[in-house]
């Protein structure tokens, strides 16, 4: 049975229809990238999972159970933990503050083994979310899912708008956090680096899956990445 299953998803804006049949799973201990161009699904597909957008018709499933049309602090309590793209951290809480409301009872992930990951949220810990820079609140927010102790890691964007030199560190970072076990469901319009990162793939076009399998298979596709993603997003990591 895979961790997380989703079968025939069909997601509206109101009456704008964005997922057309979606099936995709997740096995435990997986690293799994779903890309594709901008307006393709992505964030919606992410979204239907964590209940933020509830899908109209089709399921989703995580541990066996159904868990479509629950809302995101039941997801997270099922053991999703979400980093959303604009990663809204709280602006009035210190770092050291936002880890504590947020972290689950005798969660494995406790302050000493975030900060030992973060030494950058260590140094920061008493300053508040909103005085952080971007790179800063990326790994705050990263953290903030990581202390809730949760059996899927969901990563929606996670180097959207950040420098190059933020971007490497923070593969870094997740490359750490990915050694633990963790499951991961990422989407990234920087390919590389998801290659980096993921082992399998998912390509979305139109809120329709249009071509899954490895990363290194999808390495080796010109055609597929030429048709689905963009040029420059074949780069190396």
């Amino acid at each position: 049975m895979s961790l997380l299953e989703l079968e025939d998803v069909h997601t509206y804006y109101g009456q704008s229809h964005v997922l057309h049949g979606v099936s995709m799973d997740v096995e435990e201990g997986e690293i799994v990238a779903l890309l594709g161009r901008n307006g393709a699904g992505k964030t919606t597909t992410l979204r239907s999972i964590v209940g933020l957008t509830p899908p109209r018709s089709g399921s989703v499933t995580f541990h066996g159970e159904r868990i479509d049309g629950l809302a995101p602090f039941q997801t997270a309590r099922r053991g999703i933990g979400y980093v959303p793209e604009d990663r809204r951290v709280f602006p009035d809480l210190s770092v050291a503050d936002t880890l504590e409301v947020t972290m689950a009872r005798d969660s494995p992930w406790d302050h000493d083994r975030i900060y030992e990951l973060f030494p950058a949220l260590d140094e920061h810990s008493h300053r508040l979310g909103g005085q952080l820079s971007g790179g800063q609140q990326q790994m705050l927010t990263i953290a903030r899912a990581l202390v809730t102790d949760p059996d899927l890691l969901v990563l929606d964007e996670p180097s959207e708008g950040l420098a190059p030199n933020i971007v490497a560190d923070l593969r870094t970072l997740l490359k750490e956090v990915i050694e633990t076990g963790i499951t991961v469901l990422l989407t990234e319009q920087n390919t590389a680096f998801a290659f980096a990162l993921a082992e399998r793939a998912y390509l979305l076009s139109k809120g329709q899956v249009t071509w899954e399998g490895t990363v290194a298979e999808l390495r080796d596709s010109e055609e597929v990445i030429g048709q689905y993603l963009a040029v420059s997003d074949a780069g190396s990591p």
